[in-house]
Parts: structure tokens; C-alpha cells; sequence
């Protein structure tokens, strides 16, 4: 049950809506988002960087303990720690083996007893950066990628400011769009297209949301069910998800100007090719 089990990794650059649309996912019967970011897969110091001999074995098995379960906000605040330590005396002596079998077999030892029979949503912070270490562990796990206007991710409280911060968070989508593609490091494991959700969080909350929503629920592969239309119309609003709060920044001329800027970025991310491009502008023409 373990091996045939549904896995969705839900990701993006930080403040984009990843948890306001791992909370939708999780309403629907047949899946539950894990209730801590695992982290241990994707983030830079951790499975990948194992796999790719970054790391040794024991830094990775020391930094599980200390930091992915131990930590704050870590899987051992959900956890059993039993588990913890016999999964892990097991995983030491599989890499060796078989790394990816192992990596495989970890991670889905480690979640199941928290999701029991239900699909997993997973929401850690490198889970689309890491698509192609993701892709080779898990080639039957979907993804969704959750994007929003740069303005408003740039306008986050521990932000570094409107203009710096739409020039990171266009970075973070370079970043994340080569990693779907598979482009790095002479990789071959993109992400499918059928494999991969855009969302994007403005029309979902503001715009077309019924397409948006139907859109997400093909790619998935689920039935439209009445709880997750609950979340959407009660929780998921512009004001709920804090839509258009960098105009609290930037008036008057100022905001001109950044519309301007961010308009900019757009076309440019376009001319690019990066995927979450034209749904971006597209949302920004029809919604300001």
C-alpha cells in the first residue's frame, strides 16, 4: 500500500500560497496534507544533495535528527520517534545497496503512519526546486506549482523591499521553471506536463476561479467535492490570502512605477520561455 500510495508535492517561492492551496487539497476525502513540512527530501542539504555525493551518509543521518525531526516545526512534533530511530538503522545499511530505493523507501516509511490511507499533500519550501531529485525518487507524484503577484510577494512583512523583492522572487521562478524542465546539471528528468499543476493563486481567489479550479482538479485527477468548494468560497478570498497588499507600499507615483517594473518582468520572464509567465501576465491584464 506504502509503494502505490498518491503523492502530490506542492511548492513555490515563499509567500505564493502554498499552504492556502495544500489546505484546499487537504479538504477533498481522498487526500491530507501532512501536518509539518518533511523538508528531509528536498532542501538543499538533505536528500538531494546525498544523492548527488554533496553530503555523506552520516552528516545526512545526523542532520535528520537534529534538524528535519528534532527541530522546530519537524516531523518529530507529529511523529513517533520509534519509528524514527528504526527506519533510520534501516535506511544506513539499504543506501549503501540501493541510494535511491533507499531515499524511496524512507520517505514513504516516515509519512504513511501520518497520512494512513489517504493521498499525501506535501508542502515543503524546496519541493519544486528539487523537481528532478523528486521525478527520479517518486516518478508517480504529481506537483503543483503555486505562483502569485510578484508585487504581493515582494510586499511580505520580512521581505527586502518592493523593487528587490520582485527581482528575487523573478530569480526563484527562473530557479524553479529549470528545475521542472530539467535543465540543470545535464539532468534528463523534467517534470511531465501531465504531471504538473499551475496555480495561479490570483485567479483562484479573484479571477476565473471556477477554470482555475477545474484545471487544478484535472491535473489531479479528482472528483469535485462539496468540502473543497467550501474552502474555496470561505476561506480562499483576496482579502483572506492578503491580495494587492503591496499597494499599501507603493501609491500614487510610486505604484505607477511599480507596475511598470512588474509588467516588465513579466515580458521578460516570457521571452524567456518560463512557464509561469503568460498565466501571470494574463492574471495581471485582467485583474490589475
Amino acid at each position: 500500500m506504502i509503494e502505490r500510495r498518491e503523492l502530490i508535492f506542492v511548492g513555490g517561492a515563499a509567500h505564493s500560497g502554498t499552504s492556502a492551496v495544500a489546505r484546499l487539497l487537504d479538504a477533498h476525502p481522498r487526500l491530507l496534507a501532512l501536518p509539518a513540512a518533511a523538508r528531509f527530501h528536498s532542501d538543499d542539504r538533505g536528500m538531494p544533495a546525498l544523492l548527488a555525493g554533496q553530503i555523506p551518509l552520516d552528516e545526512f543521518v545526523g542532520q535528520f535528527r537534529d534538524r528535519w525531526w528534532n527541530g522546530a516545526g519537524g516531523l518529530g512534533e507529529v511523529g513517533d520517534p520509534s519509528l524514527l530511530e528504526r527506519e533510520l538503522g534501516g535506511f544506513e545499511d539499504a543506501y549503501h545497496r540501493d541510494p535511491l530505493a533507499a531515499c524511496r523507501e524512507l520517505f514513504l516509511s516516515l509519512t504513511a503512519p501520518l497520512s494512513g490511507e489517504h493521498g499525501l499533500v506535501e508542502t515543503s519550501p524546496g519541493n519544486l526546486r528539487q523537481a528532478q531529485a523528486l521525478v527520479r525518487l517518486f516518478p508517480e507524484a504529481r506537483f503543483v506549482h503555486v505562483v502569485r503577484d510578484g508585487r504581493d510577494v515582494a510586499a511580505a512583512p520580512d521581505g527586502t523591499g518592493l523593487a528587490a523583492g520582485i527581482q528575487d522572487w523573478a530569480g526563484k521562478l527562473r530557479e524553479i521553471d529549470a528545475a521542472i524542465r530539467g535543465e540543470e546539471d545535464g539532468a534528463a528528468h523534467p517534470v511531465a506536463p501531465e504531471s504538473l499543476a499551475l496555480v495561479v493563486l490570483d485567479e483562484l481567489v479573484a479571477g476565473e476561479r471556477a477554470g482555475s479550479y477545474e484545471e487544478l482538479l484535472g491535473v489531479l485527477a479528482l472528483d469535485d467535492d462539496p468540502a473543497m468548494r467550501w474552502v474555496l468560497d470561505q476561506e480562499l478570498g483576496p482579502q483572506q490570502v492578503g491580495r494587492g497588499r503591496w499597494r499599501e507600499s507603493a501609491r500614487g507615483l510610486a505604484g505607477w512605477a511599480l507596475r511598470r517594473r512588474y509588467r516588465r518582468t513579466l515580458i521578460e520572464l516570457g521571452q524567456e520561455g518560463n512557464h509561469a509567465a503568460r498565466p501571470l501576465l494574463d492574471a495581471y491584464e485582467a485583474l490589475g
